[in-house]
Parts: C-alpha cells; sequence; structure tokens
C-alpha cells in the first residue's frame, strides 16, 4: 500500500465515489467499505514531484507565492541545521525531516491535530491487524483547518527504522516524505496484537 493524496479544492463528493479497492502505484485509491467512500489518488507517478516549488507558504498564513524561493529556501535551511538528530532513539518526524534537509527541502513542522488524526487511523489499522488510509473527506472534516492539499502514508512492519527504510524505498510513500508543497505533519504509531508495529503519517500542505 503506498502514499496517496488529495487536493483538498478539488474533492470529489461522496456520491461521485466508488466501492472499496486495493492501491497500486498508478491508480485511485479507495477506502475500505466501512469509511465515507471519497477516493484518494496516488502519489507513486515518476513526476510526481516534478514542477513543485521550492518552498510553500503555511496555508493559513498567505496563499500569495513566495517571490524570491531560492532565498526563501535558504533562510529556512539556515535554520534546519539546528534541528535534532535521531542519536540512539527513533523519531519518524526527525527522520523524516533529515530526509528532506539532505535534498534542500524544508522541514515540516509536527501538528498536532495531525498528530490526533494520524493516532486515530493507526489504532485502527492495529485493530483490524490490516493496512488500510482513512477518508479524505473525514480527515478533512476532522482536520477543520486551511490546506491546500492533504496526503497520507501507511505501513506496517518490525520498528520506526525499517518502517522508514521501507517507506524511502516506495516511491509513493517517498513521494509524500519528500514533497516541497507540504508544511506541516502528524504521525502515530501502534502495535497489533501479534506485536507488528503500524505507522501513520498525516502530511499538509
Amino acid at each position: 500500500m503506498g502514499g496517496v493524496f488529495v487536493s483538498v479544492h478539488t474533492m470529489a463528493t461522496e456520491e461521485e465515489q466508488s466501492a472499496s479497492s486495493s492501491c497500486s502505484d498508478s491508480e485511485t485509491v479507495s477506502t475500505p467499505a466501512h469509511s465515507p467512500a471519497t477516493s484518494w489518488k496516488s502519489t507513486g507517478a515518476k513526476s510526481f514531484r516534478k514542477g513543485s516549488p521550492l518552498v510553500v507558504n503555511d496555508p493559513e498564513k498567505t496563499d500569495e507565492p513566495i517571490l524570491d524561493e531560492v532565498e526563501a529556501l535558504g533562510l529556512i535551511m539556515a535554520r534546519s541545521r539546528h534541528l535534532p538528530g535521531t542519536w540512539y532513539y527513533s523519531s519518524n518526524h526527525v527522520m523524516v525531516n533529515q530526509e528532506r534537509a539532505k535534498r534542500t527541502i524544508a522541514p515540516l513542522v509536527r501538528m498536532r491535530e495531525l498528530d490526533e488524526i494520524a493516532r486515530e487511523q493507526v489504532e485502527a489499522m492495529a485493530r483490524e491487524d490490516r493496512l488500510f488510509h482513512a477518508s479524505p473527506s473525514y480527515l478533512t472534516t476532522q482536520f477543520g483547518r486551511p490546506a491546500r492539499r492533504l496526503g497520507e502514508n501507511v505501513a506496517k512492519g518490525s520498528s520506526i527504522r525499517a518502517l522508514h527504510k521501507g517507506m524511502m524505498g516506495t516511491r509513493s510513500d517517498m513521494n509524500n516524505i519528500l514533497d516541497r508543497r507540504y508544511t506541516n505533519m502528524g504521525m502515530a504509531t501502534a502495535r497489533a496484537k501479534d506485536g507488528k508495529l503500524f505507522l501513520c503519517q498525516v502530511f499538509r500542505g
């Protein structure tokens, strides 16, 4: 199961959506039958991040384009040199920002509301012991703040580091992690009865 996104301004209505289906890197992704039926779009295309701006404003601050993207990115990256590392512990948020910093991409700011959405989703996956995406319409309703786009990655594995490595090796997940159009993220983990670790990342831009 790969990463997905939805453009908030162009979300289709529930009546226009199809039933549940599995995810691939080239198809529309639908949510499980018990969720509101609204489709995501896969982030698996090779050209997914092509043409993205170098840096974007927080959706709640201004929607105007940044006039000097290079200068703005330079200031952001200078500040990001002081971001924490992972040392002996594993923080998925830190790992995501390290991947972005290596590629001169602005770091993502952690947002409590997105953490809460991710926690609800990951607990549902651990309870059912399977991967599935949340409904985008439910996500936007729960979030309730301005956004141009929302994305979600879900994964299952043995540890945070193993999950992160696997997602960076999956184009659709990696595209969400490295998307310059996002400004914020939330994440959460939960363990199933068999000890497998589930992870959900939610992105907002």
